[in-house]
């Protein structure tokens, strides 16, 4: 079946049950074919639950305090930070700029202080 626009417009809810009911519709411009209306198919292949079974564990906790964890360059991440911000700190006092220390309080902390 071919439309030209106007009639296409016209009859748009019509083309689109034709195309539902499997036919082939185009919409044409000046006699030349310009657009195909289709109908948009499902996936053929549904999701299927487990498809992620085989894929290997992660073996870091990452709830666990630093101290348990069995990378030993993990382990060590707590003093790089300290040696961080010592240097920090030394550059500040070097260059005159203020330094701010902010540290974190636990939620049990936060709420007893409320």
């Amino acid at each position: 079946m071919q439309y030209n626009i106007r009639e296409a417009k016209n009859q748009f809810s019509k083309l689109v049950q034709a195309v539902l009911a499997g036919r082939d519709v185009v919409i044409a411009r000046s006699g030349s074919p310009v657009v195909r209306l289709v109908k948009i198919n499902t996936p053929d292949a549904m999701r299927k639950p487990g498809a992620w079974a085989g894929l290997p564990k992660v073996e870091v906790d990452w709830v666990a305090p630093v101290s348990r964890l069995k990378d030993s360059d993990l382990q060590k991440a707590p003093q790089a930070l300290l040696r961080a911000s010592e240097r920090a700190r030394q550059l500040a006092e070097q260059t005159g700029t203020t330094f701010v220390v902010r540290k974190s309080v636990s939620p049990a902390k936060a709420s007893k202080k409320e």
